[in-house]
């Protein structure tokens, strides 16, 4: 494993990392320094004790101040291992670490084999408007400031996963198809009408409710030239639905994929980085950005989806059994995360929450409730 990871840093793929410094005008830029990514060596003592290891990366952050902003936990056992691999997510997305994940593995089943470098990119700007217009985003600062965060204080994030089998997954595929609607769109719509029953119609059957879910979405193919590079490579939209007493589960759904049709476009996906990049250069304070972004980005539930992945599923004497992500919390609105990932048409689960303002009971109790929803979905007709 330690070799595989030598192997990356000579490739290029990881031994130039990003920090952030500050000027001093307190502006912040990105530069590069040396550095390793540093891998954690844990005894595996049982299939679950991955989840505590999540839950203790999850809640110490990165000193942006200092690269690498990757680390990698291994729990190494006897005839299987988990690896934990843990970005600060402005150098990375959910994507980009399923692509280092691929290439450990195979540098894991192939320790001769060369592997080719990652070549530098424009900066985001340079990709999605004119070169006249654009404001790099990377310098050399001469006299650099750098800060650590602050530690928040009795934090504790925790996991809860699950999977569907492979007979579940393929159902869900297809009735999705038929109804007309993604896989994302109906898995938002289970979640809604469980956060709606537990919140409003439980106190008042006859009420209505107004739910957002932020939905991450993978943008590499409007940008040139990003196929499978390792960096931050989406946006977040939001959609809002009106949840009524006993909605039709698909037409639900539907109107969640429609909502997220018209806003996938480029015209509209990139329309708001002027705006950004100015409020951006006021150097706001920390109050200011949190109101900002709850002003965009409010939600009821975050629903990030990795999709079908496209990697192997052997790599020599090794298996790639389960990928279980990506696990975050955004500290906006109420923590509830779910992260989803496909592998060889098997659907994996992770829902990360903050102890602060879920317990473990209410948490079983949404899974379960939204899988219900689901597993009912199935049983009416997609068409309806």
């Amino acid at each position: 494993y330690l070799n595989a990871f030598r192997q990356i840093h000579l490739a290029g793929k990881t031994r130039y990392q990003l920090q952030i410094n500050l000027d001093e005008s307190k502006t912040p830029w990105f530069v590069t320094n040396q550095a390793e990514i540093p891998v954690r060596l844990v005894k595996r003592v049982d299939e679950y004790q991955w989840q505590q290891e999540v839950e203790q990366e999850l809640a110490y952050p990165f000193d942006w101040s200092k690269a690498p902003l990757a680390r990698v936990v291994l729990l190494k056992g006897s005839d299987a291992s988990d690896i934990i691999i843990t970005c600060d997510h402005i150098i990375a997305d959910g994507k980009s670490v399923i692509f280092l994940l691929r290439d450990i593995l195979q540098a894991i089943e192939s320790p001769g084999k060369r592997l080719l470098p990652l070549s530098p990119k424009q900066s985001y700007e340079k990709m999605v408007k004119s070169e006249k217009d654009a404001q790099a985003l990377f310098f050399t600062p001469s006299r650099s400031i750098a800060i650590k965060p602050k530690i928040l204080k009795n934090f504790r994030p925790y996991i809860h996963t699950w999977s569907l089998s492979k007979e579940e997954t393929i159902t869900l595929i297809n009735k999705s198809s038929q109804a007309q609607t993604s896989v994302h769109a109906a898995i938002c719509a289970a979640f809604l009408l469980t956060i709606a029953e537990r919140r409003v119609l439980h106190s008042n059957p006859r009420e209505s409710a107004a739910l957002k879910c932020l939905s991450p979405i993978d943008i590499r193919k409007f940008l040139p030239l990003i196929e499978e590079d390792f960096g931050y490579y989406f946006t977040t939209l939001v959609t809002t639905s009106t949840i009524t007493p006993s909605p039709p589960f698909w037409e639900l759904a539907r109107s969640i994929k429609e909502q997220l049709n018209q806003k996938m476009i480029p015209e509209k996906i990139f329309a708001h980085l002027p705006d950004i990049k100015g409020f951006a250069s006021a150097l706001p304070d920390n109050k200011s950005v949190v109101n900002t972004m709850e002003a965009t980005n409010g939600h009821d539930i975050l629903i990030t989806n990795l999709g079908q992945l496209a990697i192997p599923h052997q790599y020599g004497k090794l298996s790639l059994a389960t990928i279980y992500g990506p696990s975050l919390l955004c500290h906006v609105d109420q923590d509830l995360v779910v992260g989803i990932a496909t592998l060889h048409n098997q659907m994996f689960f992770t829902l990360t929450y903050s102890g602060f303002e879920f317990s473990q009971t209410q948490v079983l109790n949404i899974q379960k409730a939204a899988m219900l929803f689901l597993r009912n979905s199935w049983l009416k007709e997609a068409s309806s």
